[in-house]
């Protein structure tokens, strides 16, 4: 066993049994520190002073509140504390009872069959067990903690479009005020605008796995509409209706915006607003495209407008 220091508090009032377990420590060479409490209430006294132990150990038949109430209300209080159950009379029915409860595991006190040699591996066992959960509990917070604050909006989804989670910065893009709000009162299926959009995602989910940059347009819960792009994957088979797709959706309406106004000055006049060469460029080739495709002849009409030079050449 390793030499680290276990602090233990084991909850029996037979003193029998904690002398048996001091001496089974000693001599299997564990460095230990017991506080012992004789009464599931004064356990719960100790506990809320100080968490400071690494495993709690309690015998089910107690006086007065029983080791699986205690438990109970251990796990109900979010004490962060792994529990081992020992009892003298053991049956299958309290073993499931006691995991139920919340104990992490279920000792029988059993002499012949060296419960008290196996007891130290049972607790490492817990111990490691307990280090990993808590561990992934870290992680998963920290996930979440990313997601709830990143400025792009996050979510998952079904295939149908039932929405399982979003993040606060979805739901603030699509005018909901809180990410449940969001969840219960829509389905993202009804933001796109032409929902022919959202089949051609599907499609291209179904073939691939994945989509990035999907842009489409969508209309918010209070009536704007937005150009978006998406990146989405596929978490599960897409026949089935369940959280199978998950991704990330960017507001690019100013960049849009944007778009247009470069367009708007390159093929209009930015005095008049009126068509410029380059569209009447565009045009031009566009229709003789169209003609030579469709075998038709085309006519371009030309008209020179008298004195028109001196007023371009004043007013620009």
């Amino acid at each position: 066993v390793e030499a680290t220091m276990i602090r233990i508090l084991y909850v029996e009032d037979n003193e029998h049994d904690v002398l048996a377990l001091r001496r089974s420590f000693k001599k299997a060479g564990w460095s230990f520190q017991l506080n012992v409490s004789d009464r599931a209430e004064s356990a719960l006294a100790i506990l809320e002073n100080s968490l400071d132990y690494d495993i709690l150990l309690v015998d089910q038949g107690l006086p007065g509140m029983k080791g699986l109430e205690l438990c109970r209300i251990v796990v109900e209080r979010e004490y962060d504390l792994p529990m081992v159950i020992l009892t003298g009379e053991g049956s299958e029915g309290l073993a499931v009872e006691a995991l139920k409860t919340g104990a992490d595991d279920y000792m029988v006190k059993d002499a012949q069959f060296g419960y008290l040699e196996l007891l130290p591996l049972v607790i490492q066992d817990v111990l490691k067990r307990h280090e990993n959960k808590t561990a992934r509990k870290k992680a998963e917070e920290k996930y979440q903690l990313l997601v709830d604050n990143a400025p792009i909006g996050i979510f998952r989804s079904t295939h149908s479009g039932r929405l399982l989670d979003v993040n606060p910065a979805l739901a603030a893009m699509f005018g909901f005020d809180s990410p449940q709000s969001m969840r219960e009162k829509t389905n993202s299926k009804d933001f796109y605008i032409d929902s022919n959009r959202r089949a051609d995602l599907l499609n291209e989910l179904e073939s691939y796995g994945e989509v990035n940059n999907f842009e489409s347009q969508q209309r918010t819960y209070d009536g704007r509409v937005i150009w978006v792009t998406e990146s989405v994957r596929a978490t599960c088979d897409l026949s089935r209706d369940e959280g199978c797709i998950e991704g990330f959706i960017i507001d690019i309406t100013e960049k849009k915006m944007q778009e247009e106004r470069i367009r708007q000055l390159a093929m209009y006049d930015n005095l008049t607003g009126l068509p410029n060469r380059n569209l009447f460029d565009d045009r031009l080739g566009q229709a003789m495209f169209m003609s030579e495709r469709a075998n038709n002849e085309m006519a371009l009409l030309y008209l020179d407008l008298d004195g028109f030079k001196e007023i371009n050449d004043q007013c620009g």
